[in-house]
């Protein structure tokens, strides 16, 4: 579980989870008590032992020491800046803000094992753990100076490395799952970038980083390692490592953390939490937390199942901070749906059903339900539906796109009950070219394609994303990205290709969940170019009639500027009288003593962007 030293409140959206049919699970506050401390800024659960670990953060010295009902068990001290919480199997590791370290201790003697120094002026603050290395932000323990850094750390070997950042405020996911990849994003910008780091090597390496930017408040990721979960003001975003594309938002929270098991993601929000089975979508919820409580990044903890939470809430200031226990038993309360994401051609009809259980029977019939349905277009409609026979049914008809109905329970009896699925209306596209390079084409041309994306029908798409490949023989790689504009054109120009040869270049839409991929391929010849040689070749007059004077000239080159100048006399055979690189008038000049009529041959081997060429002329003596 990671936990942060964060300050500011946070509003975390959570989206892309699938819709499938999940136990119920009912969340409701069992107990709240003050923590003997002033100030806290974030939570570890030791499971196995029944304890809580509390750290006090970058202005304290200390980690509390709960067992799970909050009572004080012991006070790890001289811990200076205490902040940022990880549990990795019996070994504590806390962020010391304050001393520039790390620390470690065992979480069966509550005793200290090690004390890793980071480098000069590196106060860390969070902690993560993926490809067997703890992963650290730290900002410059100097205020005046600021910056924060990026950083591992071997615990075998000691060694660190680490990436100065100019960002101000970093939040980090990582699991092992994500094999040494680290989503970063920097909360103090509005909007930040997300990025992705490889903390593998000598050095963290920046991956990529996203087009879309958005207020980040959090970072987690989920349980697979492939997906990062982007929370902030903006919305909640579930997001692809390997693309950075942004989906939908769904689900507003505060808090959220994934359970040990991998299988449920609990998010909380005003003093609530709900339970979404990672797979699936029904969910409950429960009760709010204790008045005047606020619960932030970085302070939820949850057992292996889920079945058991504890928040840690403060007021504004992390000060008067209070543990909430929360029970995540089910109650019996919860959506069923026929199925979690359905695909139909777009414009065809399908049906949707939802069955709804209250305190584990059905729902009675007659019951008014109110389906939100959230349009591909981003507009939002109301449906209301009757149940019958336990829940409703809905008749489907999507557009193109993704429509996603939202399903919603609550009463003061047996809390409250969400779903949503997602149907999907599929389509086909086409990617036809308007123009594209046209011969002749040499390694410096400067080469360009306008293409159009669109809907079988004509109708262009808007704002997708469509790339520009390169491929010859085996080799292939992307040379530009762009997206369409609002009537699906695209344009692509390239300053040259850089070398000579036949190659194929490939306008590729990869498509989305509702859109099939597209793509256009040229095959594009590139010549390389003539370089313009010539031979000049005058004789003396008077003693000097017999020395010639040959100057090969070279009118263009790219990488080789070497000429080879050779005599063959009548008769005779070519021997070569000079080699070498022009000078800065492109000209290669040598004297020969010609004893009978010679032909003057200049050679140019050519090079990447130019052809070999050869030019001769003849002097004679009379």
């Amino acid at each position: 579980m990671r936990s942060v030293t964060r300050l500011s409140a946070v509003a975390v959206l959570l989206s892309g989870l699938a819709v499938l049919p999940a136990s119920p699970a009912a969340a409701g506050a069992t107990a709240s008590v003050p923590l003997p401390i002033d100030r806290a800024v974030a939570v570890a659960l030791d499971e196995a032992h029944g304890r809580l670990f509390v750290s006090a953060g970058p202005d304290r010295n200390e980690v509390l020491v709960t067992d799970l009902a909050g009572t004080e068990v012991r006070r790890l001290t001289g811990l200076p800046g205490a902040s940022g919480l990880l549990l990795d199997g019996d070994t504590l590791y806390v962020a010391l803000h304050g001393a520039g370290a790390i620390a470690a201790f065992d979480t069966s003697t509550l005793a200290e094992t090690r004390r890793w120094s980071l480098p000069v002026d590196a106060c860390p603050d969070d902690l993560a753990l993926t490809a067997d290395r703890l992963v650290f932000t730290a900002h410059h323990c100097n205020p005046a100076i600021g910056g924060s850094w990026l950083g591992t750390l071997d615990r075998a070997s000691g060694k660190v490395t680490q990436r100065l950042s100019i960002d101000e405020d970093l939040v980090i996911a990582a699991n092992p799952a994500s094999n040494g990849l680290v989503a970063v994003a920097d909360t103090y910008a509005s909007p930040s970038n997300l990025l992705v780091y490889d903390v593998r090597g000598d050095e963290p390496t920046a991956l990529r980083g996203s087009q879309d930017r958005v207020n980040v408040d959090d970072l987690a990721m989920a349980p697979d390692g492939r997906s990062v979960l982007v929370s902030g003001n903006d919305g909640g975003f579930r997001v692809p490592l390997d693309t950075l594309t942004f989906g939908r938002s769904v689900a507003t929270s505060a808090v959220a953390a994934w359970s040990g098991d991998g299988q449920r993601l609990v998010i909380g929000s005003g003093g609530t939490l709900s339970v979404w089975p990672e797979g699936g979508t029904a969910t409950s919820s429960g009760v709010a937390a204790p008045y005047g409580t606020s619960a932030k990044h970085g302070r939820l903890a949850l057992d292996r199942t889920a079945s058991r939470a504890w928040v840690v809430s403060t007021d504004y200031y992390d000060d008067s901070p209070v543990l909430v226990r929360y029970d995540l038993a089910p109650n019996g309360t919860a959506w069923s749906l026929s199925a979690s994401r359905i695909v139909l051609p777009a414009y065809t009809s399908g049906t949707l059903r939802a069955d709804l259980r209250v305190a584990g029977q059905p729902v009675a019939d007659g019951t008014r339900m109110v389906v939100i349905v959230e349009h591909a277009d981003d507009s939002k409609t109301n449906e209301v539906h009757y149940t019958r026979d336990g829940g409703i049914t809905l008749s489907l008809f999507p557009a193109q796109g993704v429509t996603r109905y939202r399903f919603t329970y609550s009463d003061n009896a047996s809390d409250v009950a969400y779903a949503y699925a997602d149907v999907v209306g599929a389509y086909d596209t086409r990617l036809s070219l308007y123009w594209g390079p046209e011969p002749p084409l040499y390694p410096d041309t400067h080469l360009g394609w306008s293409a159009q994306l669109t809907d079988a029908d004509g109708r262009g798409l808007a704002g997708r994303r469509v790339t520009l490949t390169r491929t010859s023989g085996t080799s292939s790689e992307q040379v530009a990205a762009a997206y369409t504009d609002r009537d699906g054109n695209v344009l692509f120009q390239i300053p040259g290709n850089g070398s000579a040869g036949t190659f194929t270049f490939t306008l590729r839409y990869a498509g989305d969940e509702s859109a099939s991929p597209a793509e256009h391929s040229t095959v594009v010849t590139i010549d390389k170019k003539d370089p313009y040689v010539w031979v000049e070749a005058s004789r003396g007059t008077g003693r000097l009639g017999r020395t010639a004077t040959v100057v090969g000239h070279l009118g263009n080159f790219h990488t080789n500027r070497t000429l080879t100048i050779t005599a063959t006399p009548d008769g005779g055979s070519p021997q070569v009288i000079a080699q070498g690189e022009v000078d800065e008038n492109l000209t290669l000049t040598v004297q020969y003593p010609m004893k009978r009529n010679t032909t003057f041959t200049v050679t140019y081997a050519g090079d990447d962007w130019y052809m070999a060429a050869e030019s001769s002329t003849r002097l004679t003596l009379r």
